[in-house]
C-alpha cells in the first residue's frame, strides 16, 4: 500500500492542489494577484469538492508515497495553466496545443517502448481511443487554452474544480448511482463558491505587463 492512496484521496489531492499552486504561481510568474474575496471563495469550492469526493466513497483515504505523486500531479497541472496563460496571447490554441501534444507523444511513445510493447487494441476498442483523444483531450483543451485568453490562470484553473462535480452529477443522472446527503451539502457549497469567484467584478486582475 506504500503506492497506493485510492481514488478518493487521489481525486482530492490532484484536482483540488491546483489552484493552490497556480494563486502561487501566477503571482511569481504572471504577476496575478487573488483577491481575499477570491481566496475564501476558491476554499469553499474545494471543501464542497472535498464533500462530494468523500461522500461518495466508503474506503478511508491513505496519505502515503501514492498522495505525493498526486498532488505533483496538481503541481504539473498547475504549471501548465500558467505557461499556457502566459503564451495565449501570441498563438492560436491550435497552435499551442499541437506543439504540446506532440512533444508530450513523442515523449510518452518512447516511455511505452521502453516499459511494455505497443499497444494492441481490437479493432472496436480504437473507436473510444479516438473519442478520448478528439473530445476529452483536444477539444476540451482547446476551450480552456482559448479561455485563459480571456481569464487569468488562477481563474482557469480554480473553475476546474467544477469536473468532479459535474462528473458526479452524471454519474447520478446517466447511471442511477446513488448520491450520499453529505455530497448534496458539498455540491451545493462548491456550485456557490465557484460562482462567488467568477462571478462579474470579483475576476483576478490581468496579469501586468
Amino acid at each position: 500500500m506504500l503506492f497506493r492512496s485510492g481514488v478518493a484521496m487521489g481525486v482530492i489531492l490532484n484536482i483540488c492542489s491546483a489552484p493552490v499552486f497556480t494563486v502561487l504561481l501566477g503571482r511569481v510568474f504572471l504577476t496575478e494577484h487573488a483577491t481575499w474575496r477570491q481566496l475564501v471563495a476558491m476554499l469553499g469550492a474545494i471543501t464542497g469538492v472535498v464533500l462530494v469526493v468523500m461522500a461518495n466513497n466508503a474506503k478511508t483515504p491513505v496519505l502515503n508515497i501514492g498522495a505525493v505523486y498526486a498532488v505533483s500531479a496538481g503541481l504539473c497541472y498547475s504549471s501548465m495553466a500558467v505557461a499556457s496563460r502566459r503564451i495565449a496571447a501570441a498563438y492560436a490554441p491550435a497552435t499551442t496545443l499541437t506543439a504540446m501534444f506532440g512533444i508530450a507523444a513523442l515523449v510518452l511513445v518512447g516511455c511505452a517502448l521502453v516499459v511494455q510493447p505497443p499497444l494492441v487494441l481490437p479493432p472496436t476498442a480504437w473507436y473510444g481511443v479516438f473519442y478520448l483523444a478528439l473530445i476529452p483531450t483536444a477539444l476540451s483543451y482547446m476551450l480552456y487554452v482559448r479561455g485563459l485568453q480571456q481569464a487569468s490562470a488562477t481563474t482557469a484553473t480554480t473553475l476546474t474544480l467544477l469536473e468532479p462535480l459535474t462528473s458526479t452529477v452524471c454519474a447520478v443522472v446517466l447511471l442511477a448511482e446513488p448520491m450520499a446527503g453529505w455530497a448534496w451539502w458539498g455540491l451545493g457549497l462548491a456550485v456557490v463558491s465557484l460562482w462567488a469567484y467568477a462571478r462579474p467584478g470579483a475576476s483576478t486582475p490581468a496579469a501586468s505587463a
